[in-house]
């Protein structure tokens, strides 16, 4: 997705500008010209927590049924579960969604890392099965991170149950069937 909500906080919406904590705290997107100033996060729990608040403040983040389940300077975990509405005609998971999952990922883990706002500047998909199951964790890790570029990869897994992927960590019995890669900009004011 073009620029997921990955802001200063851990990442957001899949490519959207990352909101400022005062934004966020007001469920409203950041004015144009606001501070985009990085956030320092005390511990891996300020980072979820940071990150969930962006995920929920996103109307397309919480339709899918997207949550942060895991986040810290190194990795961001994503969830979805399965819905009709987001299958295909085949009834495999849409390939929209599946780029938006790995495209949201992605920033959460670029905005978790570097504390700044985020959006993507490139974005590339490869769709490696079918993405059948009940339930989707994405997972995305910062590659490289520069002052003027931060190049970040997710992969995407499906579980055919809940259990299998209940605490998200995309371990266990699930099945590789996406990966991405998407290179992100600091976004100072929008």
């Amino acid at each position: 997705m073009p620029s997921t909500d990955s802001t200063p906080s851990p990442g957001a919406a899949a490519s959207a500008p990352a909101m400022t904590s005062a934004a966020m705290s007001a469920g409203t997107p950041p004015a144009a010209g606001a501070s985009a100033q990085p956030v320092h996060f005390a511990d891996d729990s300020a980072r979820l927590a940071h990150l969930t608040r962006i995920c929920a403040s996103a109307g397309f983040n919480r339709w899918a049924g997207f949550e942060v389940v895991r986040a810290s300077a190194e990795e961001v975990l994503l969830a979805m579960p399965w819905r009709d509405e987001a299958g295909q005609y085949s009834g495999f998971l849409h390939a929209g969604l599946i780029g938006a999952l790995l495209d949201t990922v992605s920033g959460f883990a670029a905005s978790a890392h570097t504390g700044q706002r985020v959006m993507a500047s490139h974005f590339a998909v490869n769709c490696l099965a079918p993405a059948a199951g009940r339930h989707f964790v994405a997972r995305g890790r910062v590659v490289k991170a520069g002052r003027k570029q931060i190049f970040a990869r997710a992969e995407l897994h499906a579980h055919d149950s809940d259990a299998n992927a209940g605490d998200g960590s995309g371990r266990g019995p699930g099945k590789l069937v996406a990966t991405g890669e998407v290179i992100f900009v600091p976004v100072s004011g929008a």
